[in-house]
């Protein structure tokens, strides 16, 4: 069971973090998201493959309205390297903002370099459109290809 998401819950509370919701968000909880959004607050969502679909939650509906869906499928690779599961996917070029390699020390890259590497396990992919921001992807060595996994999305006047 999960306890209830309420405005008292969320005051003083940097970054939110909820990790595969197995159980559907109430009318409530998504009203004190929304307006701990609306007041500068950082919510974090990860969901796993099949989305919300394989969760049986309802999170699509408070994040379509910052423009980001999870998709209901899985992200898989192409050929083996290093990990024996299938789904877990070393993305070696799916770093979209290249803030994120810069911050990670990697400045200098040119055309052939892959940059960051990272392991996306058993995830999903996503859809983006504005005002969210795309900034992880599959890369080209997974499939599907070159399809966000993780994107940012900010309220205009927290």
């Amino acid at each position: 069971l999960k306890d209830d998401i309420t405005a008292d819950k969320l005051k003083g509370v940097h970054v939110f973090c909820i990790v595969a919701p197995k159980q559907k968000f109430t009318s409530a909880e998504f009203a004190a998201l929304k307006n701990y959004l609306e007041e500068g607050g950082n919510v974090w969502f990860m969901l796993g493959e099949g989305g919300e679909g394989k969760l049986d939650t309802n999170v699509n509906f408070l994040l379509e309205e910052y423009g980001i869906i999870v998709n209901n499928d899985a992200v898989i690779r192409t050929a083996y390297y290093k990990y024996h599961h299938p789904k877990e996917c070393l993305v070696t070029n799916g770093v979209l903002n290249r803030e994120i390699n810069n911050a990670a020390g990697r400045k200098h890259l040119d055309e052939h370099s892959s940059g960051l590497q990272f392991v996306y396990p058993f995830g999903a992919t996503i859809k983006v459109q504005k005002p969210a921001c795309p900034i992880l992807s599959t890369g080209q060595v997974s499939l599907p290809m070159n399809q966000p996994t993780c994107a940012l999305a900010t309220m205009k006047n927290p």
